[in-house]
């Protein structure tokens, strides 16, 4: 499915509008596998959307209320502007509350399952989730070049778990909660992802203003930067603004290639306003600098000071990249990324139940494989696989009209 045309509302495939399913299950149970979806002729890669107009916006779009249960898996998406957006509805009344009930009465989008894609060549997000979701799970896909790879700007209520991807080659963000649109983004559940920062792109993570962020939550992954690692632009002095609050981090594997040391600045962070905004050159010091609250305290009551990562852990994790088969990885940016023999990655990682609870050696790795010797381990890992023969497509056929193949 190629070409859909040069507007903001362009798909290759869209689903929408589950009030015209009869009876009372409204969702779709639609299943989007192994298509090949692609913008060749009017991809802009490397340019921001609209400086080529004829570009595709949407590789898939779900939006309008779309109900549960959608699996998209399988697909290589390349060309267009958003690789996905499975969540839809962005900005659009009800904006719900942290507290406000009924929220399968108020939308449905529900349930979703998206893994095993291979997403490149985009020339915005990878997988915007923003929107409205509860119980969406992203996991073991590959992300190539983008601007950002996966946004979760805003989406509501949640929960997004987001486990066992690898991400390298994006320009801004590997996990993007910047925006203006209103809700606020919360109950994401970023896990066991291995991101491998290119060399130029802006930060490793970032999270910026004036996005409202509740209960992110980060465990086990390999985080390896060109630059700073993680970077907090907060942007309120209003009263209980909620400005990423309540972040949870830990058990992380942090990397970067500046020097620790100097003038450098690896860890930026802020809890609620412009007044805390707090730098930090070494890892130590960014344990230290967030185990407490800021000394003007906060200004919402159910604000908690979090220790972050004082499990975590900062060392090179010794990555080894394999160019994805059928892929010219010169352009795509996919690589399957495994850590090295003597990884500080291997054995290091926190027990999560159904996550990586059926591991080899002394205790789970960090990142998205499981090692078994020099090699990923050939069976599932908890309740999801992490390396299994790849869909039977063929691919080298799918990337013959990149650019660059």
């Amino acid at each position: 499915i190629r070409d859909a045309g040069g507007t903001i509302d362009s798909y290759l495939v869209h689903l929408a509008h589950n009030e015209l399913i009869p009876g009372p299950d409204k969702n779709f149970y639609a299943l989007i596998m192994n298509n090949i979806l692609a913008d060749d002729d009017n991809s802009n890669t490397g340019l921001q959307y609209g400086e080529y107009p004829d570009q595709t916006y949407y590789g898939i779009k779900q939006d309008d209320g779309v109900g549960g249960m959608t699996i998209i898996r399988g697909n290589t998406i390349r060309g267009v502007a958003d690789g996905m957006s499975p969540g839809g509805d962005e900005g659009e009344s009800p904006i719900l509350g942290p507290l406000d009930s009924d929220v399968l009465d108020t939308w449905t989008n529900q349930n979703i399952d998206i893994y095993d894609n291979y997403i490149y060549g985009v020339s915005d997000d990878a997988i915007e989730t923003d929107g409205h979701m509860i119980n969406g799970r992203i996991f073991k896909n590959h992300i190539g070049s983008c601007v950002n790879a996966i946004s979760v700007a805003p989406v509501w209520p949640g929960p997004y778990f987001i486990v066992r991807n690898t991400i390298y080659g994006y320009r801004e963000q590997c996990l993007k909660s910047n925006t203006a649109v209103p809700g606020g983004t919360r109950n994401v559940f970023f896990y066991q992802n291995t991101v491998k920062q290119k060399a130029g792109a802006t930060y490793c993570y970032y999270r910026g203003m004036p996005a409202k962020v509740d209960n992110i939550t980060l465990r086990n992954n390999i985080f390896e930067a060109t630059g700073r690692v993680i970077d907090t632009d907060i942007g309120s002095n209003s009263p209980c603004e909620w400005y990423h609050k309540n972040d949870d981090f830990d058990y992380d594997l942090f990397w970067s290639d500046l020097p620790n040391t100097g003038g450098y600045v690896l860890f930026k962070w802020g809890f609620s306003d412009y007044s805390d905004n707090q730098r930090f050159k070494t890892f130590e010091a960014f344990q230290a600098g967030t185990e407490h609250a800021p000394a003007q305290g906060f200004t919402c009551p159910d604000q908690r000071a979090i220790p972050e990562e004082a499990n975590g852990h900062f060392a090179d994790p010794h990555l080894a990249l394999t160019p994805v088969s059928g892929f010219n990885a010169g352009t795509s940016f996919l690589y399957d990324i495994v850590p090295g023999q003597g990884s500080p990655a291997i054995d290091k990682a926190v027990l999560i139940p159904g996550i990586n609870d059926n591991f080899v050696g002394a205790g789970p790795d960090v990142g998205a494989v499981e090692l078994q010797g020099a090699a990923p381990i050939g069976t599932d890992v908890g309740d999801i696989p992490v390396f299994r023969p790849r869909v039977a497509i063929d691919k080298a056929d799918a990337d013959s009209a990149a650019p660059g193949a």
